[in-house]
């Protein structure tokens, strides 16, 4: 849900104030969740960014960071989450 909402309604330069903080809340809650207890969650996550990068929707400022974190991905003891940050790396 958040990645539609992310990917149609919060994307792009024009956005109001509420509207960034809307979006960088969401886009907190996804980058927290990189780091969660549960593997199923990592890889879902890590599928929902390579989502928003393909629709340039991750702003500038936090494609370092994301980035940063998938590559931490690439040691995961889960395979799918490891094939999932391989994926956004590409």
């Amino acid at each position: 849900m958040m990645c539609e909402i992310l990917s149609v309604e919060l994307r792009g330069e024009g956005l109001s104030d509420e509207q960034r903080i809307q979006r960088d809340d969401f886009l907190d809650d996804l980058y927290e969740h990189m780091l969660d207890l549960s593997a199923y969650v990592r890889h879902k996550v890590l599928q929902f960014w390579y989502r928003l990068m393909r629709e340039l929707c991750i702003p500038v400022t936090r494609q370092r960071s994301v980035l940063q974190r998938a590559i931490g991905r690439l040691r995961d003891k889960a395979a799918l989450v490891r094939k999932a940050a391989i994926q956004l790396l590409k």
